[in-house]
């Protein structure tokens, strides 16, 4: 899986193509293009394999660990649909099958080798190779996918030393860059073949050498639009990530709920450290069922793919299960790149987790998520305090107006991923200090696109 056996097969394919006299390739410049399991296929075959110039990788991955145990966390509902996946439609290796065994249990270390030489940034060798030989790609992923990250896209930029071009887009797993094989209805040509023609304009440039100004934008996110079709205004244009330029960092500091149904999201002062709160901590317990999440695995994300989001009634949630914070965002905004959340919690146990989910909130206190990600723990002490920044998934949404907000909101459960532990006496605390925050990442005025600028 994604091993040795696969880079000679991927090896195999470019010498049957060249081979071939009727297409008459030439062997100075060969690309690899793949989607979904063949765009990491792609990503390492590039590493592997000096005859390949440029990648194109479609709804694909640079971190196995990220997609299958980031954070510490398993992403349990898509190992065990891969592992389904391949039971029925091929092969899969008893050594996978073990690995994600092992991953349930949170047993990294038995799994971390295997995993790690599956993906480009955490295998040596791989990595060196591209760094070395500077091979331009190409990254497409969808804000939507829950198995391959966007975030590791918009990471890769910070890191990597070739041409590097990344796409985030709506929708789920591969929708995006499927549009693309299929043929468009009318009202679908302007959006479906995007990402197919940012591929052929890559390849272009970088194996025809065509100056075609495919690399003046390194980074296009589209922005989640929920008006019709015909309004699709393109992507936003960043010039790579982190874009200090275009986008600034908004910071706010959680503040006690106490007996009220919320707590606050204050902006984070500037000019210094933050005094802390008069209450100090407030609990969550375990639940199954909290009463805020994510929504049903795979049934959900493809509603929200499809503007259809499910809301979350706020004030109705548990107060023993859930912890909800709020802000009100009078003006609109747009939210692109990668949000963090920085938690200071003591839990009861020593093994332990905790959901994150940001959401947009309407007058009604309706939250309609628009991020969310996990962290866990499998040997830690219990009662110790401990301090965590994760990541949570990248958005680019417009937030705010007359009457909405946002909401961070924290449990102990969600159907998404696999716990550490399930036990009705788990609980954390949450204390209300300098390092409890939401940062979002907002699109500083005078860079959104204008209406008519449609990029295509």
């Amino acid at each position: 899986l994604a091993g040795p056996n696969d880079m000679k097969d991927a090896s195999a394919i470019i010498d049957l193509a060249l081979a071939s006299k009727e297409w008459n390739p030439d062997p100075e410049q060969v690309a690899f293009a793949g989607l979904s399991y063949g765009a990491g296929i792609a990503l390492l075959a590039a590493a592997y394999d000096s005859r390949i110039k440029a990648v194109v990788s479609l709804s694909g991955w640079v971190s196995a660990r990220s997609a299958f145990f980031e954070n510490g966390v398993p992403n349990r509902i898509w190992m065990e649909i891969l592992l389904g996946t391949g039971i029925t439609t091929g092969r899969i290796p008893a050594t996978f099958s073990r690995m994600v065994k092992e991953l349930e249990k949170g047993n990294w270390s038995h799994c971390k080798d295997y995993i790690n030489a599956r993906g480009i940034t955490t295998n040596e060798v791989a990595w060196k190779s591209l760094n070395e030989r500077e091979v331009p790609l190409l990254l497409s992923n969808n804000f939507d996918d829950a198995l391959f990250f966007a975030d590791d896209d918009l990471h890769m930029q910070e890191v990597y030393k070739g041409p590097l071009k990344v796409l985030v887009n709506q929708g789920l797993h591969g929708a995006a860059e499927e549009g693309g094989l299929q043929k468009q209805l009318p009202w679908q040509s302007l959006r479906g073949n995007f990402v197919w023609s940012q591929a052929r304009s890559f390849l272009d440039h970088w194996l025809r050498g065509r100056d075609n100004g495919i690399m003046e934008d390194k980074l296009l996110m589209e922005p989640s639009n929920r008006l019709p079709f015909f309004f699709w205004e393109g992507y936003q244009r960043l010039a790579a990530w982190p874009d200090a330029e275009g986008v600034e960092v908004v910071t706010f500091s959680a503040t006690p709920r106490g007996p009220g149904l919320h707590g606050g999201l204050q902006p984070a002062e500037s000019d210094g450290p933050k005094e802390e709160a008069a209450i100090t901590e407030e609990s969550v317990h375990f639940s199954h069922l909290p009463g805020i999440g994510a929504g049903i695995p795979v049934i959900s994300d493809a509603l929200r793919s499809s503007h259809i989001n499910i809301p979350n009634i706020l004030p109705w949630a548990s107060r023993r299960y859930n912890l909800w914070y709020y802000t009100a965002l009078p003006e609109k905004s747009r939210y692109c790149g990668i949000p963090t959340v920085s938690l200071d919690i003591t839990p009861n146990a020593d093994k332990w987790q905790v959901v994150v989910y940001v959401f947009s909130v309407n007058p009604l206190y309706m939250g309609s998520l628009v991020t969310r990600a996990s962290v866990a723990c499998w040997n830690c002490t219990a009662g110790e305090r401990v301090q965590r920044s994760i990541d949570l998934r990248a958005l680019c949404v417009d937030l705010g107006g007359v009457g909405h907000g946002l909401a961070l909101a924290v449990n102990l459960f969600s159907g998404f991923y696999g716990a550490a532990t399930t036990s009705e006496d788990f609980s954390v605390a949450f204390h209300y200090s300098p390092s409890f925050m939401l940062s979002m990442p907002r699109i500083r005025p005078g860079q959104l696109p204008a209406a008519s600028a449609v990029i295509v």
